[in-house]
Formats: C-alpha cells, structure tokens, sequence
C-alpha cells in the first residue's frame, strides 16, 4: 500500500518545490552578488539566465531589497559602494572650469546640450 505524503513532520513543514524556489541558500546570495557586479543592479532578467534560472525576476528583485534593508551582508555593502561611488567627492578644478566653458561656446551656452 502506497502511504500519502505527510503534509508536516512535528511542527516541520515539508519542503516543497515552490518552497524552494522562494528560500535562497548562502551560494545562491553570493551568486546573486556575482551576478550584480558582472550584469549591474537592474539587470534580473541576466541574472536569472545567466546564474539563477529557478528563480523568478520578481523574487531576485525582492531578495536584493530584502538584503539591502539589513546591514551586514555582502550585498547590501555592495549597494552602498555602489550608491557612494555615484555621488561625486572630487574638488572643482580649473580644468573643470575649462571643460564648461568649451561647452558653452560648443552649444551657444543652450546649457541643457552643455550639461
């Protein structure tokens, strides 16, 4: 006689297929990482051809905010690198001067063109 599948074990849920597919395992985040740092932040549809095909783009997409609300991970460091590297930190230098004003004659000072 075939037994049916126990729906829990205790207070232990079996894992199911779709389960799975929600949870991410540590090599399955660092992945994700990975797939950040080669394809950039919004490419999931990449990420999930290249690296992670059992996931879905939307729960890639909800996994890298989920990570990026708590601190300490890898990804949530990568992001904030990244944010960081955005803002420019540099002073304003005569050869920056020189640069605006090339544009300026460039596009007879219509400075959306020069911007």
């Amino acid at each position: 006689r075939v037994c049916a599948r126990p729906t829990s074990v205790g207070s232990i849920a079996p894992v199911t297929a779709a389960s799975a597919a929600m949870s991410f395992t540590p090599g399955e985040d660092a992945l994700l990482l990975r797939g950040l740092q080669l394809y950039g932040d919004e490419a999931f549809d990449a990420i999930r051809r290249q690296l992670l095909p059992a996931k879905t783009r939307e729960l890639l997409e909800f996994r890298v905010a989920s990570l990026v609300q708590q601190t300490g991970n890898a990804v949530a460091r990568f992001k904030d690198r990244r944010a960081r590297r955005a803002v420019v930190s540099r002073r304003w230098t005569g050869y920056d001067d020189k640069i605006l004003a090339l544009g300026a004659v460039a596009h007879d000072c219509r400075w959306d063109d020069v911007a």
